[in-house]
């Protein structure tokens, strides 16, 4: 009998940021259970028998075990004030965005709440048409933080974008830190196959040629885009 083990699914991660490169790859989620949950004991002991905690529970620790995860490469600072809201980064280069509240004033409130993209420095290709989801790490982030990162489903054949969304609270006045090396992002293949990440850095010529999106349309850029690169594929005879 023959067993058939699946290849891997291969992400190429590129930047340009040689600190970003160095100091905050793109790595398995394998590698960032938070330290609350390294500390926390498997049981506990009531009524003169052993309970489980959540250290024992299959759902936290498969969540884990499969994907990837983008640390934050600079400590980030977010204030709030008067509903006005103001970020800094650490790397004095960083860049981030706003979109306005007409593009999503139908999902919520925008009059107590605001929305935040941080431009990421790495750029993401695989060869294969496989969905990705990319999420909140939500076990990494302080409980109840009055900021959600926004969850999608996309891909890396057709873009390379991993930019980072997110909505904040902006009722009340605070200062919300998020420390360097913090998962920021956990992005999970809808696929059951492992990955294998190759972290690449490249100088900013080559990094602008594979992050840049040609901008064909005024509305539903990237369907356009995907639409076009799929056509392509179909005249090439060695397209996949």
């Amino acid at each position: 009998m023959f067993f058939i083990r699946n290849k891997k699914i291969v992400i190429d991660c590129f930047t340009s940021d040689k600190s970003v490169y160095d100091f905050a790859s793109i790595q398995k989620a394998s590698n960032f259970y938070p330290s609350w949950f390294k500390k926390m004991p498997s049981s506990y002991e009531v009524n003169n028998h052993l309970s489980p905690t959540i250290k024992t529970c299959d759902g936290l620790i498969n969540y884990y075990q499969h994907g990837m995860i983008i640390p934050l490469w600079s400590d980030l600072s977010i204030r709030i004030e008067e509903k006005k809201y103001f970020w800094f980064f650490s790397d004095n280069k960083t860049m981030a965005e706003s979109h306005n509240s007409q593009q999503w004033q139908n999902y919520t409130d925008p009059s107590n709440v605001a929305h935040l993209k941080i431009i990421s420095p790495w750029a993401f290709k695989c060869k294969e048409k496989i969905m990705f989801l990319f999420k909140k790490p939500y076990w990494n982030f302080e409980p109840f933080i009055d900021i959600d990162i926004v969850d999608g489903i996309t891909d890396y054949k057709y873009q390379t974008t991993t930019n980072i969304n997110m909505f904040l609270k902006i009722n009340q006045n605070k200062r919300i830190d998020i420390k360097f090396k913090t998962p920021i992002a956990h992005i999970i293949p809808l696929s059951d196959r492992d990955i294998e990440i190759r972290n690449h850095l490249v100088d900013m010529k080559e990094f602008s040629n594979i992050h840049s999106t040609p901008i064909l349309t005024f509305l539903n850029n990237y369907q356009s885009v995907k639409k076009e690169k799929i056509k392509n594929e179909k005249k090439c005879p060695f397209g996949s």
